[in-house]
Order: C-alpha cells, then sequence, then structure tokens
C-alpha cells in the first residue's frame, strides 16, 4: 500500500471484510497490522490481516476471499488506484 494511505480507513474496511466472512470465527480477535517495507528504494505499507477461521480447511479460502474484497473496496473508494502500481 502507498505510504501516505489513511491506515485507519483501511483497518476498518478490513476488519469489516473478515467479519462478513462465512469463514471466520468471531469467538477470536481480529487484527489488522502496517509494516514499513522497501522495495527498488519506493517505501509502502504491507498490510497483514489476522484472523482465525472456523476450520483449518478454509484458511486458505479465506485469505484469497478477504485479499479480493478489501482490494476492490480500496479501489472503489479511490483509498488507491491501479496508477499506485505501476
Amino acid at each position: 500500500l502507498p505510504i501516505n494511505i489513511d491506515t485507519g480507513r483501511v483497518r476498518s474496511i478490513a476488519i469489516e471484510a473478515a467479519q462478513t466472512s462465512r469463514y471466520i470465527f468471531l469467538n477470536k480477535p481480529i487484527n489488522v497490522l502496517f509494516f514499513n517495507e522497501l522495495k527498488d528504494r519506493r517505501p509502502y505499507l504491507k498490510m497483514r490481516l489476522k484472523a482465525y477461521v472456523m476450520d483449518i480447511r478454509y484458511e486458505f479460502i479465506f485469505k484469497s476471499e478477504l485479499t479480493e474484497i478489501v482490494l476492490r473496496e480500496l479501489l472503489y473508494e479511490e483509498i488507491i488506484t491501479t496508477e499506485d502500481y505501476d
């Protein structure tokens, strides 16, 4: 993610996406973490969403679903643009 992104809004989007997943185990916490990274001398933020699934068999489906939902929402709200990744 771009370094100047609104982490509060991104966190809200990610948590809402997790809470609405049919695979989530809601009795455990949902955490969104941000890390500074550097690639090709360009800083960016890496976001990690930590949540628990009802069954370990759903782990990768859950991860894929959340990635798609969060990216779609970030693009829709114009928090990120495709130009951010050129």
